[in-house]
């Protein structure tokens, strides 16, 4: 047992309506692992009552060992904490100095420019002086100000905001620790969705004096190392505090641990936990009402042009003009899409009869997977996608076959299962002979497909997964 460690579970801090699938699952799968191997566990996402309610459909054997927080609750408690105290009026003679700026001036000038952390730092320099000694003081913070600001002016917006952020989460950790008089050195951060923070040139000794705790982090899609893996393009990782990463892609374990032979590299399953199908959500029923028969291939999730929707809709069309009465294209899922010839396509499919197309996000899972589950096909033919996808493990759950891009990942898994064939991407002719030849269980060589729907699931389950956790945080 644990229990005298503590592992903080942090997710970035976003809006509700961003933080969707993947995101809030994974969070909700570490927590409840963590509680199962015995740590206590502090989970600070944008939705606590949705990790709650996730966390429910597991047995827990103990939910004391777990405390909930949203960030707009602990941003209420770091702000009624750090209010400083007015500063005393100073005697007029003192407010004028040298080039005629008074103190007020000079601390408006300095509040417009610097965060709150800066003004806490700010207020720490003045405590115990003399009210003679502030006015140099204040001068002397208001050259680190310009200086601080000219090197800021330098820096990408989203590195300024990476680094804010991290700031945020050691201010929570450290309001948490203290409320509850944990011990600081029994700490630990695990960050489920890392990804956020990896690409801004966000450098590890950065993150060492930002946040003060070793921690291990999730990369869900491990960019920078599809070919040579340089230490330049992963310096986030590259820091005495970073105890761990996680991945879901086979080659990149030996990759990244070439670079960090002192870090815990572990593969993880890309895994999806059962959820009851709302046998009663009518969108579903309408779909398979609407397919009368036809076998329905469905292309379901967050959309963009990047998850092969133009192939799909070529598809679907060309399937219409070769008057095929045998398939039904579902086109389902938020997203946005600028390119004419999406919206040029998408008006060509909609005048055919043989396809649905619902460009709208579905927020609950059991709803999502009713239509998953009215589907024959899955179709997964991203463009250029070199990473895991749980639409795999979403397919071996329900048995549907898979169609996906060759030249990937996700073709070594369909292939190693059978459970799929891989077509050349932008390729609609392919892609309806993809489709006639898993309806015959058949590969594109005619070949049959054993379809280890079973074999995936039991290689690629949850007890995997909480397995691949206590092998990353085992030193801990």
């Amino acid at each position: 047992m644990n229990s005298d460690k503590i592992f903080f579970v942090l997710d970035p801090d976003w809006p509700k309506n961003r933080w969707l699938g993947h995101l809030y699952n994974y969070h909700t799968y570490f927590v409840h692992q963590l509680i199962s191997q015995g740590y206590q566990v502090i989970s600070i996402s944008p939705d606590p009552d949705k990790v709650l309610q996730l966390l429910c459909n597991f047995s827990v054997a103990d939910l004391s060992k777990v405390y909930f927080a949203s960030y707009d609750e602990l941003q209420k408690q770091i702000e009624a904490l750090v209010i400083p105290p007015p500063l005393p009026e100073p005697e007029p003679e003192l407010l004028v100095k040298k080039n005629n700026k008074s103190l007020i001036a000079l601390l408006k000038s300095i509040v417009i420019k610097l965060s709150p952390e800066w003004l806490l730092r700010f207020y720490r320099k003045l405590v115990g002086k003399e009210i003679d000694n502030r006015i140099a003081a204040l001068e002397e913070i208001q050259i680190e100000s310009e200086s601080d600001t000219e090197n800021l002016e330098k820096i990408p917006d989203e590195v300024k905001k990476t680094h804010f952020e991290f700031e945020k989460f050691n201010n929570y950790i450290n309001l948490i620790v203290k409320k509850y008089n944990f011990e600081a050195s029994k700490i630990f951060v695990l960050f489920p969705y890392v990804d956020t923070y990896v690409y801004y040139d966000f450098n590890g000794e950065t993150v060492d004096t930002v946040l003060n705790f070793p921690w291990y982090g999730m990369w869900i899609q491990v960019k920078n190392c599809q070919e040579e893996v340089k230490l330049a393009r992963l310096s986030f990782f590259n820091c005495k505090n970073c105890k761990g990463i996680g991945v879901l892609e086979d080659d990149k374990v030996e990759k990244l641990q070439s670079v960090f032979p002192l870090t815990t590299i572990t593969l993880f399953p890309d895994i999806i936990t059962e959820t009851r199908t709302n046998k009663d959500y009518l969108l579903a029923k309408h779909f398979r009402a609407a397919a009368n028969n036809r076998k329905i291939i469905g292309l379901l999730g967050r959309l963009n042009e990047d998850k092969g929707i133009i192939n799909f809709l070529k598809t679907s069309i060309q399937a219409s003009n070769n008057n095929n009465q045998d398939y039904f294209f579902v086109l389902l899922g938020g997203g946005l899409f600028h390119s004419q010839e999406f919206i040029t396509l998408l008006n060509e499919a909609s005048e055919n009869e043989n396809n649905i197309i619902y460009l709208h996000s579905i927020t609950k899972d059991e709803d999502f997977d009713s239509v998953f589950n009215e589907c024959d096909i899955i179709y997964a033919a991203y463009r250029n996608f070199s990473f895991s996808s749980n639409t795999l493990a979403k397919a071996a759950l329900y048995e549907k076959p898979v169609i996906v891009s060759s030249g990937f990942l996700m073709q070594q898994r369909v292939e190693k299962y059978q459970i799929g064939v891989a077509i050349e991407q932008d390729n609609p002719t392919e892609t309806l002979f993809a489709i006639e030849c898993l309806l015959k269980k058949q590969d594109l060589r005619g070949m049959p497909l054993a379809f280890e729907f079973k074999k995936f699931k039991s290689e690629n389950s949850y007890e995997q997964f909480g397995m691949a956790l206590h092998e990353l945080i085992k030193e801990s």
